[in-house]
């Protein structure tokens, strides 16, 4: 079994938190090969802000302590207030790129 795949449950978590606090946008995740990088794109209203998930969240988290992180986090309200063009997701918080 494949990294991605051991993950599937984790990534799961992460897009259906951003899928409640967000119904109204498009959530859409890809893992990126040559990178062995999964990212989520979250567009909302004309604006898309790009999630880059480090591979130690992933290896360091259950998928039921997931939506625990985020809310500590505050990724959805990070998103609602600062409209960032990246961020990425590490075991130690958000890093927000605004650009």
């Amino acid at each position: 079994m494949s990294e991605n795949e051991n993950n599937f449950d984790k990534i799961q978590e992460i897009l259906d938190y951003l899928m409640v606090e967000f119904p109204e946008g498009l959530v859409e995740h890809r893992y990126v090969t040559s990178r062995t990088a999964d990212i989520i794109f979250l567009s909302l209203k004309g604006h898309t802000t790009q999630i880059s998930i480090s591979k130690a969240f992933l290896k360091a988290n259950k998928p039921y302590d997931i939506e625990a992180k985020l809310v500590h986090f505050q990724l959805a309200e990070s998103i609602r207030k600062k409209k960032p063009a990246h961020i990425a997701l590490t075991n130690s918080g958000l890093k927000i790129d605004i650009r």
